[in-house]
């Protein structure tokens, strides 16, 4: 772990920040090599590929980080989001359905992009993640979004369900 940190530390400001974008690339396998679970060097390192126009690579980097990191919600959404850019839409379902079966209470992006490839309406496959987890819960379905109601911070009411940032 302080090896990482110390390989981190030494890529600030010289190497992120500046124009030394493959000396950027080489320490983030040098970071993946010793710890293969984090996700920001994964999501930096698909970025450095896509940014250079190697599609192909950044779709490899995401299938060797599911492959080593299977069991993580996270890794398969990021992977279902490059097959889903790669219009490789059958991996990019089954992803997001590995990624809701993993941890459901993030699924609401996941089910959004199910809806979007495969053309259902987002409350038949939102009752279909909500039926997966074996809970009934009421929701409005607005635009393609979904609300749950809730009580927060005083209010009663509609609420959208957050999505993650990506």
């Amino acid at each position: 772990m302080i090896q990482k940190i110390l390989l981190f530390e030494s890529l600030f400001p010289n190497t992120f920040f500046s124009s030394n974008h493959q000396e950027a690339y080489k320490q983030l396998e040098k970071c993946l090599k010793l710890d293969q679970s984090d996700l920001i060097a994964w999501i930096n390192l698909a970025a450095y590929q896509k940014q250079k126009k190697e599609s192909q690579n950044s779709y490899n980097t995401w299938k060797r980080a599911v492959k080593a990191n299977s069991n993580s919600s996270d890794f398969w959404f990021y992977y279902g989001l490059k097959c889903k850019e790669m219009k490789d839409y059958e991996n990019a379902i089954k992803a997001f359905e590995k990624s809701i079966s993993l941890e459901p209470f993030k699924g609401a992006d996941e089910a959004k992009f199910i809806s979007e490839i495969s053309g259902q309406p987002i409350d038949v496959v939102y009752k279909k993640y909500l039926n997966g987890l074996q809970i009934s819960i009421p929701y409005k379905s607005i635009d393609n979004l979904i609300y749950i109601p809730a009580f927060i911070e005083g209010q009663r009411g509609w609420f959208f369900i957050r999505h993650r940032s990506y």
